[in-house]
């Protein structure tokens, strides 16, 4: 009997390690919820950034407020400007006529739990602190231009 109880301590002391090692691997679930916002937040902010800049395309100047390019109806039919958690709108700043602020608050440090290669640079941009962060960004170096028709010439 000794030697069956030994094993079962052994078995359960296994099973203990085993579910202790994967929260410190994987995280918590609420490590995990926090971290999908969080990438929530990053693609919002970058679909609020493509719209920020087509409407400085089409109008050579950067909105005012979110809500102006909202109304607009250019790449992005459904772009979200408030948090998909605590429903505040995200922050947005004018610092010159083509450089702007784009913030959120964030619930964790992407730059600990994001592992970029080094061949995804770009991506590098959205990396962020745990709370309150703006993106410094600016618009395009060259104006945006509509497609002009080309006559071929048979």
């Amino acid at each position: 009997m000794p030697r069956e109880k030994l094993l079962g301590n052994i078995v359960f002391v296994v099973i203990i390690a085993a579910v202790v090692g994967g929260f410190y691997y994987a995280g918590t679930p609420q490590q995990a919820r926090n971290e999908g916002l969080d990438q929530i937040r990053v693609r919002n902010i970058e679909n609020i950034k493509w719209q920020v800049n087509s409407h400085w395309s089409q109008h050579g100047t950067l909105p005012e407020s979110l809500a102006e390019i909202q109304t607009e109806d250019f790449l992005y039919d459904h772009m979200q400007i408030h948090d998909p958690e605590s429903g505040e709108e995200y922050g947005y700043i004018r610092v010159s006529d083509t450089q702007y602020q784009l913030c959120a608050t964030f619930a964790t440090d992407s730059t600990l739990t994001d592992h970029i290669p080094d061949y995804l640079e770009s991506d590098r941009l959205w990396q962020h602190p745990a709370g309150e962060y703006c993106f410094d960004l600016e618009t395009p170096d060259e104006e945006y231009e509509e497609p002009k028709p080309v006559r071929i010439v048979e």
